[in-house]
């Protein structure tokens, strides 16, 4: 068991990239990157503090993921990404301007064995869960295309989420001071979605009465009201 000295920062989440570098998200808004230079010795090291992120304090602090190979920063201005050549970050619009543009900041995420990736956001006072769903892939020459969805979610509007996990069977789990919450992301909802509903009573203040009961149409699709 060995330490590595001199980081001094409070360290929230960590991941590796494709260099074998060990990436690490910081509280409140650090990065603190360590280059290994030897595969034999662990003790030889450089560490690259980066505090240039143009984003305010996120929250939780940085959370890193792996998104099929790169890595990928959630903070209090949106996602972004490292770039290498210029040695510096920058927003992310792969999943969305509105996701890099600082109209939303990001909490937590997890990205499921589908591509889909499932966050915490927020925006001032309020926070809530989105899911960034991959559309499919339309032919070799096409990019991935993503869109959001947040109405299957809205249970979760304004709880805080400490932590998410996804199954890889389309479940996805939630937890927080309020407990665990499964999702199952193969039903969503939609705005456009109609209801049925039947309509059994209605009636004025006093009891004046309008309708009491429903008269079904022949092919029984539906119901309307006796005149």
């Amino acid at each position: 068991l060995g330490t590595i000295n001199h980081i001094g920062q409070a360290l929230k989440s960590m991941q590796e990239d494709d260099n074998g570098n060990l990436w690490c998200g910081g509280s409140p808004n650090h990065v603190v990157q360590i280059k290994f230079n030897s595969s034999d010795d662990w003790q030889d090291y450089e560490i690259f503090i980066h505090d240039s992120l143009a984003a305010p304090h996120s929250q939780d602090g940085i959370i890193i993921e792996n998104y099929q190979g790169y890595l990928i920063f959630g903070t209090g201005d949106g996602f972004y990404a490292w770039n290498e050549n210029k040695q510096r970050f920058a927003p992310m619009a792969a999943f969305g301007h509105r996701y890099s543009d600082g109209s939303v900041g990001i909490n937590k995420f997890n990205i499921d064995q589908n591509g889909n990736v499932w966050a915490s956001v927020n925006k001032g006072q309020d926070q809530w869960v989105e899911g960034i769903l991959m559309n499919n892939k339309l032919s070799k020459n096409t990019r991935y295309t993503f869109k959001s969805d947040s109405l299957s979610l809205i249970k979760l509007f304004n709880t805080y989420v400490e932590c998410i996990y996804s199954d890889g069977d389309g479940i996805v789990w939630f937890g927080g001071p309020d407990g665990l919450v499964k999702y199952n992301s193969k039903i969503l909802l939609s705005e456009q979605t109609v209801m049925p509903v039947q309509i059994r009573k209605v009636s004025l203040d006093e009891d004046s009465v309008l309708f009491h009961g429903t008269y079904p149409a022949q092919d029984k699709s539906f119901f309307y009201l006796k005149q």
